[in-house]
């Protein structure tokens, strides 16, 4: 195994990034990297990591932390990375043989030629993640297929850091951990529609609400379909489809602006949508596979938004919740097709991967992204995880990761 330590460094809102265009042969040429390079014999981690940023900039760091620990599977080939990040540094900065040293601004960075791994833990120490480790593995045209992520937090749901920074609203996404089902529902199993017994999910729901702050009554839970349908819900919908039974049917967005009711959305691969209008106070959620992401059911929700709380889609604050990633989620051509149907060129080229057996890799998280930003949402407004949920699927329930053997997970969103 190849040991190499990797460094960010920070200061007034940049990095320092560097482009490799000088070194023959190297596997990283033009792509826009940190600093760092290989463990000598005998060096620790730390003394590697001294060594190179010293050697490449001319930088003596003061101080350091450890952000992650990364492995890389190209082939036969597999490389664990340790990843540090240093605001705390002196010395003068001097040219380097392997590229050249450039100070980004870090809205800039992710323009830039980048392995696509390297965006998913940029954004992670950007949002000073807790220390987290990451697999990747990429294939001979260096195309990441697979991801997977886990963080050493303990939670057994998920919070988005946009949506945390409004105090009156309250936000989750469940993982498959804290519940009470058994096989291969466990344990957090919050899909009635799976197999599994029902008392159980809805004993989920209330170890659930105790985790979040809410009451199984005082939620409304989709009636998802698949279909691009989205309703406004309100108190009369209070325990609908938890506690209750549903009046309605073929639901897969639900909004309000009535404080104390929570939106719920269940999901297992396709897209949890959020949406948030800070100025009406007014929420939405949506539930999105490839139908509803053809089907644009994010264009129906900002719409629905408009009219029932005069939302202005310039306001919204927006997150794409943990789903399938591109590398896990093969179609086949009369889906492609369907996207092409409804996507411009340039978009088709960003979510369609065709592959050597006819068939393509679908990027949904990438397609409800466009979708946002054609709707009007502001792209500096939305947050995208990036955690895939196949990958993923020993803490979350996945369609694809288990073949269909699986419970399923949930969305919240409260105003309270």
């Amino acid at each position: 195994m190849i040991n190499t330590v990797l460094c960010y460094l920070e200061k007034d809102g940049k990095n320092l990034m560097l482009h490799r265009t000088k070194k023959e042969g190297d596997i990283n040429r033009d792509k826009w990297i940190g600093v760092g390079g290989k463990l000598e014999e005998g060096e620790s981690p730390e003394d590697c990591l001294l060594r190179e940023v010293y050697e490449e900039t001319g930088y003596q760091l003061l101080n350091w932390s450890f952000r992650a620990l990364i492995t890389f599977v190209y082939g036969d080939i597999t490389e664990q990375m340790y990843l540090f990040s240093s605001s705390e540094f002196t010395g003068t900065e001097k040219v380097c043989d392997e590229g050249d040293l450039e100070w980004i601004p870090k809205e800039d960075i992710l323009n830039l030629p980048l392995w696509e791994g390297d965006r998913i833990f940029l954004r992670r120490l950007w949002e000073n993640s807790p220390f987290f480790t990451l697999t990747l593995h990429y294939d001979r045209d260096g195309r990441l297929t697979k991801r997977a992520i886990h963080e050493e937090n303990g939670r057994d749901y998920l919070t988005f850091k946009k949506l945390n920074a409004l105090p009156w609203l309250m936000n989750a996404f469940s993982t498959r951990r804290g519940g009470v089902s058994e096989g291969r529902y466990a344990s957090m199993n919050l899909s009635f529609s799976v197999g599994d017994d029902p008392a159980r999910v809805v004993t989920n729901y209330r170890l659930m609400g105790e985790k979040i702050g809410v009451s199984a009554e005082d939620m409304v839970l989709a009636h998802q379909t698949h279909t691009t349908n989205v309703m406004p819900v309100g108190n009369e919908h209070r325990g609908m489809g938890i506690v209750k039974e549903r009046s309605f049917s073929d639901i897969d967005g639900i909004m309000t602006d009535t404080k104390g009711l929570c939106l719920v959305t269940s999901h297992a691969d396709c897209v949890p949508l959020y949406f948030v209008d800070p100025v009406n106070h007014a929420i939405a959620l949506a539930h999105s596979g490839w139908k509803g992401t053809a089907g644009n059911i994010c264009k129906n929700t900002v719409d629905g938004m408009r009219l029932s709380y005069n939302t202005d889609p310039k306001e919204l604050i927006a997150v794409i919740g943990p789903a399938i990633g591109v590398e896990c989620y093969e179609v086949g051509p009369d889906v492609a097709g369907i996207f092409r149907s409804k996507y411009n060129m340039p978009e088709c080229e960003a979510i369609l991967r065709p592959k050597d057996n006819g068939k393509f890799d679908l990027d949904l998280i990438r397609a409800n992204l466009i979708n946002m930003v054609n709707c009007g949402i502001l792209p500096e407004n939305i947050e995208v995880s990036d955690i895939c949920t196949c990958c993923c699927h020993d803490w979350m329930h996945s369609h694809r990761g288990s073949g269909g053997k699986r419970g399923g997970m949930a969305a919240f969103l409260m105003i309270r």
